[in-house]
C-alpha cells in the first residue's frame, strides 16, 4: 500500500509556496512603502502646521497693535469731541444769554417809551 511513509509534518522550504512567508513579505514590503511615501508627506505637513502656528501667533500679535492703536485714537476722540461739546455748549449759552440780554434791553425801552407816552398822553388831557 504505501511504500514509503509520509510525514504528518512537513515543512515547505519552497519559499513561494508558503503563504505566511508571502504574508510577512507583503507587509514588510507595504510597511516600508507606506514608511517612504507617508514620512515626507507627514514631514510637509508638520511644517505646515506649525508654519500656520506662527502665522496665527503673527496675526494675533498684529491684531492685538491695531486694537492698541485704534483704541487710543478712540480715546483721542473721545476726548476731542468733549471737548468740542462743551465749548460748543459754552459758545451757545453765550449767544443766548446775548439774545436774552438784548431782547431784555429791547423790551424795557419799549415800556419805558411806552410809559413816556402814557405819561405824556395823561398829563396833556389831565392837566
Amino acid at each position: 500500500l504505501l511504500s514509503h511513509q509520509e510525514s504528518i509534518f512537513e515543512i515547505n522550504t519552497n519559499i513561494l509556496e508558503t503563504n505566511l512567508i508571502n504574508i510577512l513579505i507583503l507587509i514588510g514590503i507595504l510597511l516600508y512603502a507606506n514608511k517612504v511615501a507617508f514620512s515626507a508627506t507627514l514631514e510637509n505637513r508638520k511644517k505646515e502646521i506649525i508654519q500656520s502656528v506662527e502665522n496665527a501667533q503673527k496675526d494675533v500679535k498684529n491684531a492685538s497693535n491695531y486694537f492698541f492703536i485704534s483704541e487710543k485714537g478712540f480715546t483721542q476722540t473721545l476726548f476731542w469731541l468733549q471737548l468740542w461739546k462743551n465749548l460748543y455748549q459754552n459758545e451757545k449759552i453765550k449767544i443766548i444769554n446775548n439774545q436774552y440780554n438784548f431782547s431784555k434791553q429791547i423790551i424795557e425801552n419799549n415800556f419805558d417809551i411806552s410809559y413816556k407816552l402814557i405819561e405824556t398822553t395823561e398829563k396833556k388831557y389831565y392837566i
